[in-house]
């Protein structure tokens, strides 16, 4: 009797990208960060692949974040000006997870002076946060984005939940899907 090999039908390389925090940073500081690091993947592909026997597709990633991760993800996708061209069409989708996309609830568990040491004043934050960045952007932005697939728990905050809804249904309304 022969063994049975149980080979992986996919296989995932994973880049784990940070950003500054606070205090030492202010919007947009993440989003240039995340932006610099997916940069620097599509330009030192050789280097990623270098002694891996799975080799990055650089032409057709996923980018992920989870919390400030997802918004700081999401602002990078919705603001144009940011994101190069180079890097812009290799991205084939975002996952987006358990992010807080505005402020407007009383829920959300987030200080009021954390939101301003970031944002800035209320009226950036208003301008800033990922849902403004939406209900802002073009119709051609936000026709160009990769397929994005949001994610949140049934046991989130309800102000994440509620943010989480707010941004689902602008971006299904802005798609039409």
């Amino acid at each position: 009797m022969h063994p049975i090999v149980s080979r992986p039908l996919h296989r995932f390389v994973t880049v784990i990208a940070d950003y500054r925090l606070l205090p030492d940073m202010k919007f947009p500081d993440p989003v240039i960060d995340i932006r610099d690091a997916t940069s620097w993947v599509v330009g030192h592909i050789d280097e990623v692949n270098a002694d891996v026997d799975v080799k990055a597709d650089i032409e057709n990633f996923f980018i992920m974040g989870h919390s400030a991760g997802a918004a700081i993800v999401a602002s990078l996708l919705l603001m144009p000006s940011v994101l190069s061209e180079e890097v812009k069409p290799r991205i084939r989708g975002a996952i987006l997870m358990a992010a807080v996309y505005h402020f407007d609830t009383k829920v959300v568990d987030i200080p009021p002076p954390t939101i301003s040491a970031y944002y800035g004043p209320p009226e950036d934050v208003k301008k800033n946060v990922p849902l403004s960045l939406l209900n802002q952007a073009s119709d051609e932005a936000v026709r160009s984005l990769p397929d994005v697939m949001l994610v949140v728990s049934e046991f989130e905050a309800p102000g994440v939940l509620e943010s989480h809804g707010d941004f689902r249904k602008a971006l299904q309304g802005r798609l039409g899907k």
